[in-house]
């Protein structure tokens, strides 16, 4: 029985094959393309046939083939290829072809977008494409060395630490260029700058199986060894590590005022994971003084699940000294704190610490103003404020937008000064920016 390949034709699509003969590198543009054949076009005639050569096909900004390629001349300038090996990725073309179709289903305005960024998007591309080659083939290589397990995530490991060398400057260097390229565009295009950016790049690289986990930096066993390696640069784990750092910051403070006196109350607005409490009561210069200080600690969150994380913790952790507690209130304390709503604002009453590590990326200005406005109403003269922000042009900014779609409300030094209400602009300020660059913390004394 005669089997046909099924055959695409990619003459409408950003397609290209990349020839090189010796010392040449040829470049033509693709007809259609099967699993194991393709056809394209030259400017100029190929003086070689029937032989066989390294060829790469690229295909809406995507390697699909990358390999020995034979040759065959129909005419001086259309020329036709067997794919060897396990010849082109026909499920990646299918994607990059429902992604074009999608552009057109959309009505998606693509000439707007400027050609620096389409070039941008087709070179980032393709070096992801190459990283994810590379690395499952070195995941294919670690299976087939390791004798058990153990050996294989050992290999996996490193495997990973090679890759994120190898590979991290020239990705972080992508974020670069396109904040330069964005930098030109009006913030009224940017929603068609980053349809653009989806429907070419997310199709290949952010699978549906991928999204369950890449943003949980507690299990991503899910993810193949290129998945953990693009959580690990390019989607979770950069905001992962700021976030200990800005903890750190955060317990450091905290640590100072031990210092200062010894009976005080802390409030944390949307602790979270309450990481930063943790760090304090767990630091080894704080262990002598706590035990001889009285030191009331409130996180509160709306998200059941985080409290329910710290509570496991903290409550252990606290169990070691008898004059610290630790208390937790779940609810929609942004509106509790504006509002004045009970119990929240009677139990936050009198704090002489108040931290809100997170929460100002989510609030408009003028909500901002209203929570520091409430904040200077349940602490006193004394109070200390510490507020976290991320930073307007910290280094991953495009990651986040662009990769991970994660909107938030980015503030620098001046915009953070100009939320202050009339009651806190006579407090001291300070401001410090985590080793990562991401957050901006603003202490208020």
């Amino acid at each position: 029985m005669f089997f046909r390949e099924e055959r695409f034709d990619v003459s409408g699509a950003l397609s290209k094959i990349i020839l090189e003969t010796g010392d040449q590198t040829l470049e033509g543009r693709l007809k259609n393309i099967s699993q194991y054949g393709c056809s394209a076009f030259f400017n100029e005639e190929i003086l070689l046939e029937n032989v066989q050569i390294d060829a790469k096909i690229i295909i809406e900004q995507s390697l699909v083939f990358q390999g020995p390629a034979v040759l065959i001349k129909d005419s001086p300038t259309e020329y036709r290829f067997q794919l060897k090996n396990e010849g082109s990725k026909v499920s990646q073309i299918k994607a990059l072809l429902k992604a074009r179709k999608g552009i057109k289903a959309e009505h998606f305005e693509e000439d707007i977008v400027a050609n620096e960024f389409k070039i941008l998007v087709s070179d980032f591309c393709y070096l992801i494409s190459s990283i994810r080659i590379a690395i499952t083939e070195e995941e294919e290589y670690n299976t087939g060395v390791a004798n058990n397990l153990t050996e294989k995530a050992a290999l996996d490991t490193y495997s990973i630490e090679k890759a994120v060398t190898a590979f991290q400057g020239q990705i972080f260097s992508f974020y670069t260029k396109f904040t330069t390229a964005l930098s030109k565009v009006e913030k009224k295009q940017i929603p068609l700058y980053k349809q653009y950016f989806r429907v070419i790049f997310h199709p290949l690289f952010l699978r549906a199986q991928d999204a369950k986990t890449a943003f949980d930096i507690y299990n991503d066993s899910s993810l193949d060894l290129f998945g953990k390696f693009f959580n690990q640069v390019c989607l979770n784990e950069p905001m992962a590590l700021a976030n200990y750092n800005r903890s750190q910051l955060i317990a450091t403070a905290l640590s100072q005022k031990l210092k200062e006196i010894k009976k005080f109350k802390v409030a944390i607005i949307g602790a979270g994971p309450c990481r930063e409490v943790e760090k304090f009561l767990l630091a080894p210069e704080n262990v002598d003084a706590l035990k001889d200080a009285k030191i009331d600690i409130l996180c509160v969150d709306q998200e059941n699940q985080a409290l329910r994380q710290a509570q496991r913790r903290l409550y252990k952790i606290a169990a070691g000294f008898s004059s610290v507690k630790v208390r937790f209130i779940t609810g929609d304390y942004i509106v509790g704190l504006i509002k004045k709503r009970e119990p929240l604002w009677t139990s936050l009453k009198n704090s002489d610490v108040i931290i809100c590590p997170g929460q100002f990326d989510y609030l408009s200005d003028k909500i901002a103003t209203a929570v520091l406005k409430s904040f200077s109403e349940i602490g006193h003269h004394k109070t200390a404020i510490i507020i976290g922000n991320v930073a307007k042009d910290h280094p991953n900014r495009f990651s986040i937008a662009f990769l991970t779609e994660w909107e938030l409300v980015q503030r620098d030094i001046s915009m953070l000064k100009e939320l202050l209400p009339k009651e806190l602009r006579a407090k001291k300020l300070e401001f410090q920016t985590e080793q990562s660059g991401i957050h901006i913390l603003m202490y208020l004394a």
